[in-house]
């Protein structure tokens, strides 16, 4: 609620919280405290993306505007008088289907508000502004690729004093690629340590990346999990079932709308020793989990070797990093 002296802006809904395509309903209450005429009362939504930052001592700025609506809620000529009372003009505007999540950083913000006008004859305007907030849900169930097992592969002959000395493998397999915070993923690491020297431990990290395009890109990646476990020592070979818990804290906005920011999350999977083993592979994050899920194929190992066959043939899958986001 945004309030004068004289007038009020009210949601209806006392959250003022909003998913897109619903609609927003409310009022404006203003009281005359003399005999008016010629008053306008008219109510603007608008939705817009400000960002801006400095690199090589360049300003770069971001625009984009996603929402502007203006609707008239009374509009006096002068033909009538409004005495001495309380007005109440209500409204409704309904919400596009495809706008982005309200999001706020150090850069800037995606913001978005609803500014009431009122005009009086020789007085001043009352202006009014209220932040509402939009929450873009990402359902799973609406991208089939969700639903299909990752697995990547790294092989590389580990080398000592320019001789080939053996080779490590590191697979890395998750059943489902759509997750919402709170659920775990399920990560089945197998490394094959054939060379002559130990393996010392993996490393398995939830990466989430910022991306924001601004005459310039800027970009910034943190880890929402990190999880250490064993290595392999050498000529030995090691399967672990890694529960990576995701954070009910989470925050999951929806960009797809938005051309200025972009967000992304990378499992990565790393083995680390003399030499590092790096593999990896996009997962989404939404808000609305999978109906139905993958089976949990990573506890049994013949459906495992199977699906590591199927899905990671060794002839289909590169030596580089597969796919790695650097």
């Amino acid at each position: 609620m945004n309030v004068d002296d004289d007038a009020l802006l009210i949601f209806d809904e006392p959250t003022a919280t909003f998913m897109p395509g619903q609609t927003i309903t409310g009022r404006v209450v203003f009281l005359t405290r003399s005999p008016m005429k010629k008053i306008s009362v008219t109510i603007q939504f608008r939705g817009e993306c400000k960002l801006s930052w400095t690199k090589w001592e360049s300003r770069c700025i971001g625009k984009k505007l996603f929402l502007k609506s203006k609707i008239v809620l009374f509009c006096d000529k002068g033909e009538s008088q409004l005495e001495v009372s309380k007005y109440v003009y209500p409204f409704h505007f309904s919400l596009p289907s495809f706008i982005p999540s309200t999001f706020f950083c150090k850069y800037g913000c995606i913001r978005y508000t609803a500014k009431a006008k009122i005009i009086r004859p020789r007085r001043p305007d009352v202006i009014m502004t209220l932040m509402f907030v939009i929450l873009s849900p990402i359902d799973l169930n609406d991208v089939p690729s969700t639903y299909d097992p990752q697995c990547a592969l790294k092989e590389n002959p580990y080398r000592s004093s320019c001789l080939i000395s053996g080779s490590i493998k590191l697979l890395a397999y998750i059943p489902y690629s759509g997750f919402v915070p709170g659920q775990t993923i399920p990560v089945t690491v197998k490394l094959d340590n054939k060379s002559n020297v130990n393996v010392d431990y993996v490393i398995i990290r939830l990466e989430r990346k910022w991306k924001i395009n601004a005459h310039y890109t800027s970009s910034r990646k943190s880890d929402i999990v990190r999880k250490i476990i064993n290595g392999a020592e050498k000529h030995t070979t090691k399967t672990y079932v890694v529960q990576i818990q995701i954070p009910n804290s989470l925050m999951i906005l929806d960009f797809k709308y938005c051309k200025v920011i972009t967000e992304t999350f990378t499992l990565h999977v790393e083995a680390l020793g003399s030499d590092v083993r790096r593999v990896a592979f996009n997962v989404l994050l939404g808000n609305i989990p999978l109906i139905t899920t993958a089976r949990d194929t990573y506890q049994d190992n013949q459906t495992f070797q199977l699906s590591v066959q199927k899905y990671c043939s060794y002839k289909s899958i590169p030596t580089n990093y597969f796919p790695f986001v650097d």
